[in-house]
């Protein structure tokens, strides 16, 4: 048996402004053309389908369009809403979908929600929305439910692992490992305090655990234990993993196959970083339609920067310039408060700040006759 694990989908996001429908619609296209090739017996949608409780029109339209291609290929698909996602909303039409073998588990329940594909063996998958504790308390309100593991352990402890075949479970919560560590990006909305995060070892003994959530591809703690990440990048950190398409092969055998299927993304995001000179004349020889963040390493202000570079970088995300960040606690060592300060001498103390450089005699002239025609 093999299965597509995705996840994050964040239909109708946008990138620094730029909508990415066309870009996620290439994507989806991608999967299908992945699933006429690779037949997998399910696909599986760990949460987040759209990047908002109430979706564009055009991303609902493109979710519509991508169930109804995977439907004609008579393929398993089971989906949970993330924390991005409206249950209600993601609901609609649900049993009508179950007819094409398209499954929406939209709220937990007591008796988690689980759908048996018979091959080889069976192959039970688990599928456990995104919740919050109070959720879970209001099902249990005997139990002790304060956190999201209290939460999650009350709703698995059902489950009989002992049962003859393959256990999948299907979530989209915040795992982390015994250290409490996980790999997160800027994109990600994630609690204050970490009261979302909740241990790997609870679901270790399942054969696998297909995660949402977290952007990044990676395991946690154990090697079954799994976030797909997004297709696309949604943040400049997320550059530091490749995207993938996880294909999950499993057999009668104890374990699984992990096959990467890179992604090819319509307009890439690329990460370049350098001296202005160097990195206008690259774009100037070598303009392009993908998406672009600059980190300038130069120590000089230049002016205009995003439109020099967006003549050959029309999808420009950002420019970056590390060398010029202003920190408030800059003013901390001095003897004055700012608000009794001259303009000249703030502007004096920002430009040391930005550049690390203390002001020129000759600019320091031209603030003081500015200085002395604005009193």
């Amino acid at each position: 048996m093999k299965f597509f694990h995705l996840a994050d989908l964040h239909l109708g996001i946008t990138l620094h402004k730029y909508s990415l429908i066309e870009d996620q619609k290439y994507i989806l296209d991608f999967v299908i053309k992945q699933t006429d090739q690779h037949n997998p017996d399910a696909i599986v949608i760990a949460g987040d389908i759209y990047d908002r409780a109430i979706p564009s029109a055009e991303a609902t339209q493109l979710f519509d369009y991508f169930l109804t291609e995977l439907g004609k290929r008579n393929c398993l698909t089971l989906i949970i809403p993330g924390n991005h996602d409206s249950a209600t909303r993601l609901s609609y039409a649900g049993n009508f979908f179950q007819e094409f073998h398209i499954h929406i588990a939209t709220e937990p329940k007591k008796q988690v929600e689980t759908i048996v594909l018979t091959l080889d063996q069976a192959y039970y998958f688990y599928l456990i929305p995104f919740f919050k504790p109070v959720n879970i308390r209001n099902m249990y309100p005997e139990a002790v439910i304060d956190t999201y593991q209290q939460a999650l352990e009350q709703l698995i402890s059902g489950i009989d692992l002992s049962v003859s075949g393959k256990h999948i479970l299907i979530a989209h919560q915040f795992f982390i490992n015994q250290s409490g560590e996980a790999i997160v990006s800027d994109s990600e909305q994630l609690f204050v305090g970490g009261l979302d995060q909740i241990q790997a070892e609870l679901v270790k003994d399942f054969d696998y655990v297909a995660l949402g959530h977290l952007h990044q591809p990676h395991y946690v703690q154990y090697e079954n234990i799994r976030y797909s990440g997004s297709p696309l990048v949604y943040s400049a950190s997320e550059l530091a993993r490749p995207k993938f398409l996880s294909m999950i092969e499993m057999d009668s055998e104890p374990g699984f196959k992990l096959h990467k299927i890179p992604f090819e993304p319509l307009y890439p995001v690329h990460l370049i970083e350098g001296k202005f000179a160097d990195l206008i004349n690259q774009a100037r020889e070598n303009p392009s339609e993908d998406y672009f963040y600059i980190n300038l390493l130069d120590d000089e202000p230049i002016p205009d920067l995003a439109i020099r570079f967006k003549r050959f970088y029309p999808r420009l995300l950002e420019v970056r310039t590390p060398h010029f960040n202003y920190s408030v606690d800059s003013f901390n060592a001095l003897s004055a408060a700012p608000n009794e300060l001259s303009i000249g001498q703030l502007f004096a103390l920002f430009h040391e700040e930005e550049t690390g450089r203390v002001i020129s005699d000759s600019d320091r002239k031209i603030i003081q006759e500015l200085e002395e025609k604005m009193n």
